[in-house]
């Protein structure tokens, strides 16, 4: 896809100054704890997860991050985003690549492998968790899994969407709420089908085994994680929506997605007197895709509620901050670089250029208006929560 870049700063310009007096209202759909009739800071305890769509590792990613022979750093990558991630109890992205530590041919598409220096990274950003049923996961085969869940463990991550060991179901118990985060692929590219049978994919039976078991686990809130859709496409499609709705009647509390690479829209989707909150794609979190809509995406806030005396537990407030993918130089090294926009931007750091000040200001409305596209208005991430 060619970059649509805008011909007239004045135009940029007019369009941010009228978002800027524009407060887009919150759902009604949306719940928060002032709903909650026996709300008391006493009896309610919350926690706050953090889901991203594609983590992706390209050669030129690692190439701008080698310090030496075998070693990266690419902590840099992540030092304007972490402070919003590490605010989270949880926080959850697609590790759309393989860790094959015993292999040191580093590749990215179309078979990647990673260096590990990379679980580095994104442990310095904040995350905790990493999804793995996606359909680049068995590029290096059963070795190449086995090693990405061996290093995953040692960095300290959680994952899900692979059945190595048996049961892929994860039960997370925080400040008292137990919720389950599954993981489904549509896809996996390895053509051995022998290999499907360690990573969950979609389908009907699977999905509505997966949550009932992981009801019968204890979890009080069901997560679904996503792996679908048509790539580059900016909304979904009826496959994905049939998924959802499956996913939904199974007893689904939440559901969130990835692999298209680009953004796609917020819903609800109705079951009995209740809506169930979708976002069919966040897009990119990291990836050396350059052109528009792939070149960001975003970081979705939930918030988990627990009123103790009721004993009760529901989503409150769901919010998102949109994000950019700078690549250039910093301090006259090259570099990748994470940029948040918890509002619509007027200022940039000294080393955007004007070209990356555009695509950015692009990126920032873009995803703002895909987001919204069938009426759901939840707020972007910002007031009291973070500083900017």
């Amino acid at each position: 896809m060619k970059r649509i870049l805008p011909n007239a700063v004045f135009i940029l310009s007019l369009l941010i100054g009228l978002y800027s007096t524009y407060i887009p209202p919150i759902s009604k759909h949306v719940a928060t704890e002032e709903r909650d009739s026996s709300f008391s800071k006493d009896s309610i305890v919350s926690v706050q997860l953090s889901a991203v769509g594609d983590i992706m590792c390209h050669s030129t990613q690692f190439n701008y991050a080698r310090v030496g022979k075998d070693s990266f750093d690419f902590k840099p990558v992540f030092d304007s985003i972490r402070k919003y991630l590490r605010r989270s109890d949880f926080v959850a992205g697609n590790l759309e690549t393989v860790i094959a530590d015993s292999d040191k041919n580093y590749a990215g598409y179309p078979v990647f492998n990673t260096p590990p220096d990379f679980l580095e990274g994104l442990k310095y950003a904040g995350f905790s968790h990493l999804i793995v049923a996606n359909n680049h996961i068995l590029d290096r085969g059963l070795k190449g899994l086995q090693s990405t869940l061996k290093k995953i463990r040692q960095y300290g991550f959680t994952y899900s969407g692979a059945n190595i060991p048996n049961d892929s179901i994860r039960i997370f118990s925080i400040k008292g709420i137990k919720f389950a985060f599954l993981s489904f692929t549509y896809f996996i590219n390895n053509p051995d089908k022998n290999l499907k049978k360690y990573i969950e994919t979609i389908t009907p039976r699977n999905i509505i085994e997966k949550i009932s078991r992981a009801k019968k686990k204890g979890a009080e809130i069901t997560i679904v994680y996503f792996h679908f859709g048509k790539e580059y496409e900016r909304f979904p499609n009826a496959a994905q929506k049939q998924i959802a709705r499956t996913a939904v009647k199974a007893g689904a509390d939440l559901i969130i997605a990835s692999h298209t690479h680009v953004v796609q829209p917020a819903d609800f989707i109705r079951r009995g007197q209740d809506s169930v909150f979708v976002l069919y794609s966040m897009g990119n979190f990291l990836s050396n895709q350059r052109w528009r809509y792939s070149d960001g995406g975003v970081i979705l806030n939930i918030r988990l509620i627990k009123n103790i005396s009721r004993d009760s537990v529901y989503i409150g407030k769901i919010s998102f901050l949109p994000i950019w993918v700078f690549k250039g130089k910093i301090n006259s090294k090259r570099q990748y670089l994470i940029y948040p926009m918890p509002k619509a931007p007027k200022h940039f750091p000294s080393f955007f250029s004007k070209e990356d000040s555009i695509n950015a200001t692009q990126s920032f409305f873009d995803t703002d208006s895909i987001i919204r596209a069938y009426g759901v208005n939840i707020p972007l991430e910002q007031g009291n929560n973070f500083d900017n």
